[in-house]
C-alpha cells in the first residue's frame, strides 16, 4: 500500500482546507479522524502506511493533547498543527523525538506550508547529510536534532574524515562544520570544499558552541551558505535546513529548464555545446575516439501539414522516449533543431558507430508508431555521422550535417558516416 498522511482535526473547514493544500505539494492519500477514537482506529488498521501525522491537540475526547502520546507510541512522524503557540510547545518537542515541527493555526500561508514541508520531507529521504565535529557529545546533539529531518546522517570527527566520507559517499548534499576541529578548523575546511570541482554545489552550513558573533560571517566569507549556533532550537535547526535544501532545488530546477527543451525533455544545443570540451578532453586523455551524428525525421512536414502540430509535438516525443531508451547513459542526447537531434557517443570508432546508429535507425522504423485521432503514424529517420575526432567538434559535426543531407538525398531511412 502507498504511504499516507494522517490528518486529525475536529474542525471540518480545517481538515477541507488542509486537504485541499496537501493535495497541491504531495502525491498521498490522506485520512482524516476527528477525534482520538477515529484516530485510534485508522492508526489500527494502517498505521504502518502513515509517513506523517498532522494533529491538533484540542479534540473533543482528548482536549489535553493526549493524541500526541498515542501517535509517539505508535511511532509515527508528526507535526503538530494548533491554534496555540506556546513554551509547551518546545517543551513537547523535546519530549518527543518523531515530533517533526509545529505550525500555528493563524493563515492560509501555515497551511500552505505544511504541503511544502511534507514534500520536503519525502524527498528528505534520499538525501544525505554529514555533521563534521570533534565532540561525540556535540554530534550526537546534531544529529538527534536533525534526524527529524529524514535526511540518511553520517559523521566525522576531522578535516580528514569528512574529505574521506566526501569521497566515498557521493549522495551527501549538505555538510554542517564545526568551526572548533583538530588539524583544520571549520573555515579551512569550508574553502577546501568550494576549491573542489565536483562539491561546488554543496550546501554548507557551519556551526559552533562558542559565542563569538564574528564566526557567522567568516563561515559566510569562507564559502559557507548558512551559520547556525549550536544553542539554536529544533525549530531553528530545521527551518534553516530546510530553507537551505529548498533554496538548493529551485537552483536546479532553473538550471535544468536552461539546458533542457520544453517539449521532449532532451538537453537542448546550449548544454550540448557546454559539454563538448568535456568530452575532447576525455577522448585525449584515454586515446579514444568519439561520434557525432545528427539525426532528421523523415517527411516531418508532411506529418505537421496533414496532421497538425498537435501529431507532430507527439511523434518528437515519441522518438525522444526511444532514444533515451536506446542510448548508452554516457551518450549526449540533444534536440538541436524542429526534428532534428544531436547524438555524441563517447569512446566509440567508425565501425561500433556504424553498428550503433544503423540499430538504431532499425528499431526506431520498427518500433514507434504514433496514434492521433484514428489515424497511425510511422515514422523512419535518417543519419549522418562523423568520427573524425583529430576534427574540433564544430568540423565534426559540420561534416555529420552534410552526411545527414547524403543519407536524405539517397531515399532516407538510412545512415552515412565518415
Amino acid at each position: 500500500m502507498q504511504e499516507k498522511v494522517l490528518l486529525v482535526d475536529d474542525s471540518l473547514f480545517i481538515c477541507k482546507t488542509v486537504h485541499k493544500h496537501l493535495g497541491i505539494h504531495v502525491d498521498m492519500e490522506v485520512d482524516v479522524a476527528h477525534n482520538l477514537e477515529e484516530a485510534m482506529q485508522l492508526v489500527e488498521r494502517d498505521g504502518q502506511y502513515y509517513f506523517v501525522a498532522l494533529l491538533d491537540l484540542n479534540l473533543p475526547d482528548a482536549p489535553n493533547g493526549e493524541i500526541v502520546d498515542y501517535i509517539s507510541i505508535h511511532d509515527i512522524p508528526f507535526v503538530v498543527f494548533s491554534a496555540n503557540e506556546s513554551e509547551d510547545m518546545k517543551s513537547m518537542c523535546e519530549l518527543h523525538p518523531q515530533m517533526i515541527d509545529y505550525v500555528n493555526k493563524d493563515s492560509v500561508y501555515s497551511i500552505n506550508y505544511l504541503g511544502t514541508l511534507i514534500n520536503r520531507l519525502q524527498k528528505n529521504r534520499n538525501i544525505e547529510a554529514l555533521i563534521v565535529d570533534d565532540s561525540s557529545m556535540g554530534r550526537k546533539r546534531v544529529v538527534n536534532k536533525l534526524k527529524r529531518t529524514m535526511l540518511t546522517i553520517h559523521e566525522a570527527a576531522t578535516a580528514e574524515d569528512a574529505l574521506i566520507m566526501l569521497k566515498e559517499q557521493d549522495g551527501i548534499e549538505l555538510v554542517m562544520i564545526d568551526y572548533n576541529l583538530p588539524g583544520m578548523n571549520g573555515f579551512e575546511l569550508c574553502k577546501m570544499l568550494r576549491d573542489m570541482p565536483n562539491h561546488k554545489e554543496l550546501i554548507i552550513i557551519g556551526f559552533s558552541g562558542v559565542g563569538d558573533e564574528r564566526l557567522a560571517s567568516r563561515f559566510l566569507k569562507s564559502g559557507a551558505n548558512d551559520y547556525i549556533p549550536k544553542s539554536c532550537s529544533q525549530e531553528e535547526l530545521l527551518c534553516r535546513v530546510m530553507q537551505n535544501l529548498n533554496m538548493q532545488d529551485y537552483i536546479r530546477t532553473y538550471r535544468d529548464a536552461s539546458n533542457q527543451d520544453f517539449l521532449t525533455g532532451l538537453h537542448n544545443r546550449r548544454f550540448l555545446m557546454a559539454s563538448i570540451p568535456r568530452v575532447q578532453a576525455n577522448a585525449k586523455r584515454h586515446k579514444q575516439d568519439y561520434a557525432v551524428a545528427m539525426l532528421d525525421i523523415d517527411h516531418f512536414k508532411q506529418i505537421n501539414d496533414s496532421l497538425g502540430h498537435e501529431a507532430g509535438d507527439m511523434v518528437l516525443k515519441s522518438l525522444a522516449s526511444e532514444l533515451k531508451l536506446r542510448l548508452r547513459e554516457s551518450d549526449i542526447l540533444a534536440r538541436t533543431g524542429g526534428e532534428e537531434f544531436c547524438i555524441v557517443a563517447e569512446n566509440c570508432n567508425r565501425e561500433q558507430a556504424a553498428i550503433l546508429f544503423d540499430d538504431l535507425r532499425s528499431k526506431i522504423e520498427k518500433n514507434i508508431m504514433v496514434s492521433h485521432n484514428d489515424t497511425s503514424i510511422r515514422i523512419t529517420v535518417s543519419i549522418g555521422a562523423c568520427c573524425d575526432s583529430v576534427l574540433d567538434f564544430d568540423a565534426m559535426m559540420l561534416m555529420a550535417d552534410n552526411n545527414l543531407y547524403k543519407a536524405k538525398r539517397n531515399g532516407r531511412n538510412r545512415i552515412k558516416i565518415t
